[in-house]
């Protein structure tokens, strides 16, 4: 896919320790091929009146993100988990190494860390925002808002700063998303 993922969804993470065998390359894959045929398409379906959908189950979901993903177009992310539940919860854990080299300005003790939120999605027209109930960075619980005024202040060389509060853009032909529990369906 063309577009990197916004920063939001690189906090949707949660990390729970696990192996690279937990996840499957086919099922990635399988996920990777839809979600290109989409982007691929998104021009034919802006015309359209009803919306088709798309669901993945949590682990297919996390499986793409782990195996194709992540290492294309966040690889600070070692480890990306998301759990799925009614009316668009998210829980999401990361663990997360940032090189110095590419973030100079962040500190060596947060280099690396692992990152633990949850909290609701909501999605309308292309775009995307998580609202966060919780956030945990090395089992330390935080104010959202802080890690907002943190992520601002390391945005040195932007004209315009992004918030985690924003709205993103969803991936190329996707126009909502919502999650039921361990599934996620992406309408198009």
């Amino acid at each position: 896919m063309g577009s990197k993922i916004p920063l939001i969804f690189f906090l949707l993470i949660r990390v729970l320790g696990a192996s690279a065998e937990e996840f499957n390359i086919n099922q990635a894959k399988r996920v990777n091929t839809i979600l290109n045929s989409i982007a691929k398409q998104r021009h034919l379906r802006r015309e359209a009146v009803v919306l088709k959908s798309i669901s993945f189950s949590e682990d297919e979901f996390n499986s793409y993100l782990n195996t194709i993903y992540c290492p294309k177009f966040i690889p600070e992310v070692e480890y990306f988990k998301i759990e799925l539940y009614e009316e668009n919860q998210v829980e999401a854990r990361a663990r997360i190494e940032l090189p110095e080299d590419k973030y100079p300005k962040i500190p060596a003790f947060f280099r690396s860390f692992t990152l633990q939120t949850s909290g609701q999605i909501f999605s309308r027209d292309y775009r995307m925002r998580y609202q966060m109930d919780a956030l945990k960075i090395n089992q330390t619980g935080f104010s959202p808002e802080v890690l907002d005024e943190t992520f601002g202040a390391f945005q040195s060389g932007y004209q315009v700063k992004k918030s985690l509060f924003d709205w993103f853009h969803l991936l190329p032909g996707i126009k909502k998303v919502t999650t039921e529990y361990q599934k996620i369906t992406f309408y198009y």
